[in-house]
């Protein structure tokens, strides 16, 4: 099948034919028990059957239609060492939860670019038949610059035979937090209440029936989990405090889905720290850093 059956059009070139564009599916999957995202930068949502299962896809799995695109990707010898960018908006409710994790757990991401089959059609695109991988690497880190937030992925390749370690030598822990090396249940630490006084402009919300013997910053760095009517969505507590019988948190950014007396779910943030694990988890057996390292390197200095 031509390109041009398949690509995007988008203007009408100087000779009188359409130019398009390739059309592409990003695949975010986080290396723990979250969901995987599935996104394309066509104009309607799409949908693959037969995904890989390393994707945590389902059998004919829908790709959200959303303004994703990815910087250059050299095609070149040395194409296994080439980083890649992927810039996605901002104010996406799916990336909520992302971005909790984005600095504490690895990531994988994945761009695959449609080569086939009808998007007109009702049928499906099949991945074995319309579909190649462009690229696959490992998020390294982000950037958020105004209402855009930039991933920065190194190649699978690259990032498997790096020599130095994924994990540091370094006071604080390595671990994700309810990640399977830190063996913590998330359902054990969670905590219900409602949202009482709600403030967009300074991005606060209070939790009712939830401060109790709780210290005031037990929840920092941690999620609040909006569940009641309509899509579920997690957003980073910033900083908590106690007020009389509610717990007073500011958010990193506002949702206008908010609305007084919502039910929501809330849970600890961890800094990393012994102290924290053994304080707010009493789960010291499974700190996984390095708490006694002295400050001074005594392979160089005197004791």
């Amino acid at each position: 099948m031509p390109i041009s059956s398949f690509q995007n059009p988008t203007t009408i070139g100087q000779d009188g034919s359409p130019e398009v564009s390739p059309i592409y599916v990003y695949i975010i999957k986080p290396n723990d028990a979250r969901d995987t995202v599935f996104l394309t930068s066509y104009q309607e949502n799409l949908t693959i059957d037969n995904l890989p299962a390393s994707f945590d896809a389902a059998s004919s799995q829908e790709f959200d239609s959303v303004q994703v695109s990815h910087g250059e990707i050299a095609m070149s010898s040395d194409f296994e060492r080439q980083s890649f960018t992927l810039d996605l908006p901002y104010d996406s409710t799916y990336l909520n939860e992302l971005i909790v994790v984005m600095s504490s757990i690895g990531m994988t991401v994945s761009i695959l670019r449609i080569a086939g089959g009808d998007l007109s059609a009702a049928s499906a695109i099949d991945y074995d038949e319309d579909c190649y991988i462009v690229q696959s690497g490992q998020l390294e880190d982000f950037s958020i610059s105004g209402d855009a937030i930039r991933l920065n992925c190194a190649p699978q390749a690259l990032h498997s035979s790096l020599s130095v370690p994924r994990l540091w030598f370094s006071r604080s822990c390595q671990h994700a937090l309810y990640g399977p090396a830190c063996r913590l249940t998330k359902a054990t630490f969670q905590k219900t209440g409602t949202l009482t006084p709600i403030d967009d402009r300074l991005r606060t919300v209070s939790v009712a029936s939830v401060a109790g013997t709780l210290d005031a910053d037990y929840f920092t760095s941690g999620t609040l989990l909006h569940v009641d009517s309509g899509e579920e969505f997690s957003i980073l507590v910033c900083a908590h405090d106690n007020g009389t019988g509610v717990a007073s948190l500011t958010l990193a950014h506002y949702s206008e889905q908010f609305n007084q007396d919502d039910d929501v779910e809330l849970y600890p943030g961890c800094r990393h720290t012994v102290d924290d694990c053994t304080a707010k988890f009493s789960n010291t057996i499974n700190f996984g850093g390095f708490p006694k390292i002295p400050n001074r390197n005594p392979t160089i200095h005197s004791a």
